[in-house]
């Protein structure tokens, strides 16, 4: 990493407020208490759908942000097979509008996976809604902000993450 990337992440974690508070969210999600805060936790769930085009990985927002977009590629479809005559073309059209319309069945019976938490971070505000933009998961709690870390390895590691953000934003002082 170059010096000036280097000084520039070592800034942006200085002003990123980053204090392992894992116990403190572990026991405030007690199984006593943990139906009264789920709805606090965003990104919280994952799918994995095999569609035709391919498979779709994400968090609900992504999920319904392609839902929206099959959607809206399907009435187009249907409203140019409307008034296509009988062929080829008509027939491919065809085609396409049952694959839209197995994926759109597909995206609407996904079943998440909930995402395996390994430590809790707390973050100040404005980067939890930087996180959340980012699909990570971050709870809220009693005015308080925590980023849930969900890998330890790879390129979701939260360092990787950070130093994606870093190269992004720069924090306001």
């Amino acid at each position: 990493m170059k010096t000036h990337t280097v000084e520039q992440y070592q800034e942006f974690l200085q002003h990123s407020l980053l204090i392992d508070q894992t116990r403190i969210v572990d026991r405030i999600l007690n199984p006593d208490t943990y139906a009264d805060y789920m709805n606090n936790i965003e990104n919280n769930e994952y799918f994995n759908i095999n569609l035709s085009t391919g498979r779709l990985s994400g968090t609900l927002h992504l999920i319904e942000e392609m839902q929206s977009d099959i959607e809206n590629v399907l009435i187009s479809k249907e409203a140019k097979a409307s008034v296509t005559s009988p062929g080829n073309e008509l027939n491919a059209l065809q085609l396409d509008i049952n694959r839209l319309k197995h994926d759109l069945n597909l995206i609407e019976n996904a079943i998440s996976s909930r995402r395996y938490i390994f430590s809790w971070l707390l973050v100040p505000y404005w980067l939890s809604k930087e996180l959340t933009i980012m699909g990570e998961v971050v709870f809220e709690c009693l005015g308080s902000f925590y980023w849930g870390i969900t890998s330890i390895s790879g390129e979701d590691a939260f360092s990787s993450v950070l130093l994606e953000l870093s190269k992004e934003i720069k924090p306001s002082n």
